[in-house]
């Protein structure tokens, strides 16, 4: 399959890692990188977007675990609606590329940048509540 430039720049860009430390997304973000296909391109990214989920589920346990009832209440509500609005934002990003083969990947860049800014946040509530 063919490699678009557009893509590539986007690419280059990088996604952020909040953590240094963290080798896993490191060598997922490389081979992304790396791939050369869109189809390659789209798992990868889809890789990414996975692993950063299952990363933002693992904060948001730590923090409720902290919070009392009423507190406990108000961030279940706020997360059910940040995940709709990721999934909104989403779609809407990737709707240019419908019947697309970079869909995909448009859909997966979205999602990780949405849920990084998602993880900056939480990680910043947990800095200052002390969590």
């Amino acid at each position: 399959m063919k490699t678009y430039p557009c893509i590539l720049f986007l690419l280059l860009l990088g996604t952020p890692v909040l953590e240094a430390s963290d080798n896993e997304l490191s060598r997922k973000e490389v081979a992304l990188k790396a791939a050369l296909t869109q189809t390659d391109m789209n798992l990868r990214s889809g890789e990414i977007a996975e692993y950063l989920d299952r990363k933002l589920l693992r904060l948001e346990e730590r923090i409720k675990k902290d919070l009392d009832n009423d507190a406990l209440a108000l961030f279940v509500e706020a997360s059910l609606k940040w995940r709709a609005y990721r999934n909104a934002q989403i779609h809407s990003e990737g709707d240019v590329y419908r019947g697309g083969s970079m869909l995909r990947l448009i859909q997966s860049q979205a999602f990780i940048r949405l849920t990084n800014e998602r993880l900056a946040a939480l990680q910043n509530f947990c800095i200052q509540g002390k969590y």
